[in-house]
């Protein structure tokens, strides 16, 4: 079947369904008037849509929230690390420093023997 085949079937005159005519005036009638069509859904229906919208909202909104805090935690928790990291780093390197300066104090001290002999 080729596509223009179809087409025409998609497009083709159909009978509507039985009754359509007569809601469709009624609605007409309706609209004239001035009233509302009548709703296809009960009160109780459209609460329970409506409970239904908002705690999804929540869910949806909670989530979101939740999965920042968890981002939020992550990155602290790698910035501490970091840090301790760091300061095993700081903490090696002053003593070596210490040891250098030590050791160039000794050396200091017995050359100024020497020259004071």
């Amino acid at each position: 079947m080729t596509i223009d085949d179809q087409l025409r079937r998609a497009l083709a005159s159909k009978d509507p369904p039985a009754g359509f005519l007569g809601r469709t005036l009624n609605r007409i009638a309706s609209a004239e008037a001035g009233q509302r069509p009548p709703s296809s859904g009960s009160l109780a229906s459209r609460r329970a849509l409506l409970l239904a919208v908002a705690a999804s909202l929540v869910l949806a909104v909670g989530g979101s929230r939740y999965l920042l805090h968890r981002q939020t935690v992550r990155e602290a928790e790698r910035a501490r690390d970091e840090v301790a990291a760091a300061l095993q780093v700081v903490s090696r390197t002053l003593a070596d420093v210490q040891i250098k300066v030590e050791a160039a104090v000794e050396r200091a001290g017995a050359n100024h023997e020497r020259h004071s002999r």
